[in-house]
């Protein structure tokens, strides 16, 4: 193959996977068809988890993705498909890249006259495929031009500087123990920050072996974590600006090893199995199962009461003779000297029980030592593709409790975030998800279609050497009693469809953009 052939070879190629991703939306549009027209998801679209949110779950777990992607990805199949369906050829044939396409189905999203809408199609249409080669700006900018001959009103645009305000963290490059900060805020803001940071960070003794912009960024935590004052770490005790640390009371070390003494550290307590008031361990008139009533949902869907459970910061584990691995909760790395500086901070530092350690419980609540067993095991939300931190997710209970293997036991609970805790609670049955548990934590969901996904727990990167099986014992299921009357279990409700707050939110920005337009139009200049 010479030269010329061989960028023939790759412009095919991409030609193929414009077309194949084209074919991938559309089989999805038809999937969010069959799943929303169904009897049972029209009586469901005031539901806090309704059709589209299940139909969601399904391709994320067929493409591994997040619940969010997947929604994104819905919603584009669907404009392809229907709202600008000559784009979409486009893209199925291979004539635009994906790129192209989705851009266009974003930015025509404000388009609500089906005549504007159909001229604007042709428009990008006849075009589209001389877009391939611009950049991401040019490309909006080309398909906003043609959006504001046909409809000004749907043209995205921001009505002020104030409007793009935020803080966000962490990008891809960041190098391991530290995340980036970027953002824009007010100029008072501003200011204000600017200035405290500086006063927390001379009040330091010159002895202080970190540079200015390190201590900067230390007064930053400390005033996030409600204190205000940095102590200084030049180690003499006779230094007036020394003093503990507000951030350590905020983070708590969960350990995973056999010698669970930290260098120079304090020694860890020992398991905590919660508390034990010696009597009956079932509150008959506790919410059965998952059980939310008309009433605000609990804050923690499977009954487990966050506000006596701490915080996992970090799990670090021996995974090599010469030290520790650190991991922060959500799955991120921490270096070994970050983790010294929280022992130096005085976080608490906890023994995680072991598999063997672990019993079956009479109550619905799990102990606080299973709690932490169970969060360090799974580290996310089980279903497949979501990332949401274990330590925010609910406890649920695989098998209902109560019910024949439904015990209160680290091989029957798994973290789910609530989203997907609503999805396995109420799309069951016939046409819903199921779900089995292994003994090695892995849960096996079973799609609306039949198809078998298995997500094994998230300590299985972090972790290889840590085993945390955990066979369901040899133990009766507990008698349950009926709930209390006005107790069953219900599904949380939204004010609105989903439909009806999306009409909302496109009504409210085109009122935005024409007011902007207005202003400019008899602005004095």
């Amino acid at each position: 193959m010479d030269d010329a052939a061989l960028n023939l070879a790759i412009t095919g190629y991409a030609r193929a996977e414009a077309a194949t991703a084209g074919h991938r939306l559309a089989a999805i549009a038809e999937l969010v068809d069959r799943r929303l027209g169904t009897e049972l998801a029209l009586s469901r679209e005031r539901s806090a988890c309704d059709a589209w949110d299940c139909c969601a779950a399904e391709i994320a777990a067929d493409l591994i993705v997040s619940h969010r992607t997947a929604s994104g990805l819905m919603y584009q199949a669907l404009d392809l498909r229907d709202r600008i369906p000559l784009t979409g050829d486009l893209l199925r044939l291979g004539d635009i890249t994906l790129k192209v396409a989705a851009t266009a189905s974003w930015r025509t999203q404000l388009i609500v006259d089906p005549d504007a809408l159909a001229r604007v199609d042709a428009d990008l249409a006849a075009v589209a495929t001389r877009w391939g080669g611009y950049s991401e700006q040019k490309l909006c900018d080309a398909i906003d031009a043609a959006i504001e001959r046909h409809d000004p009103d749907a043209v995205r645009r921001f009505r002020t500087a104030q409007r793009s305000l935020n803080i966000a963290f962490g990008k891809p490059d960041d190098a391991t123990g530290t995340r980036s900060i970027y953002g824009r805020v007010s100029a008072l803001d501003a200011e204000l920050t600017d200035r405290r940071l500086d006063a927390m960070a001379a009040s330091v003794c010159p002895e202080d072996p970190r540079s200015h912009g390190e201590r900067r960024v230390a007064a930053l935590g400390i005033i996030n974590a409600g204190g205000d004052h940095l102590p200084c770490l030049c180690g003499s005790a006779d230094c007036p600006a020394t003093g503990p640390d507000a951030r350590g009371k905020h983070f708590e070390i969960l350990v995973l090893t056999d010698n669970p003494h930290p260098a120079d550290g304090p020694a860890p307590e020992a398991p905590d199995d919660g508390p034990d008031d010696g009597g009956p361990r079932y509150d008959p008139d506790y919410d059965w199962e998952h059980h939310w009533t008309d009433e605000a949902p609990p804050e923690d869907a499977d009954g487990v009461d966050d506000a006596d459970c701490e915080t996992a910061a970090s799990t670090p584990a021996t995974t090599a003779p010469c030290g520790y691995t650190a991991i922060v909760a959500g799955g991120s790395v921490l270096p070994a000297a970050l983790l010294a500086d929280l022992c130096r901070m005085g976080a608490s530092i906890r023994t995680i029980a072991t598999p063997e350690e672990v019993t079956a419980e009479i109550r619905y609540r799990p102990s606080i030592a299973t709690q932490r067993l169970v969060r360090a095991r799974d580290m996310t939300c089980r279903f497949l593709g979501c990332d949401h931190p274990a330590e925010y997710a609910d406890l649920d209970h695989t098998v209902p409790y109560g019910r024949p293997g439904g015990l209160t036991h680290p091989g029957n609970i798994a973290t789910l975030c609530r989203k997907h805790h609503l999805l396995k609670t109420f799309w069951v049955g016939e046409g819903g998800w199921s779900t089995q548990q292994l003994a090695d934590g892995t849960i096996v969901w079973t799609s609306p279609s039949g198809l078998k996904h298995r997500a094994p727990p998230g300590s299985r990167i972090s972790f290889p050497n840590w085993d945390p099986t955990t066979p369901l014992p040899d133990t009766p299921t507990p008698v349950v009693t009926e709930p209390t009357p006005g107790r069953d279990l219900r599904m949380p409700t939204r004010r609105r469809t989903r439909a009806q707050q999306r009409a909302a939110s496109i009504t409210a920005e085109r009122r935005r953009n024409h007011e902007d337009r207005l202003a400019q139009s008899t602005a004095p200049f």
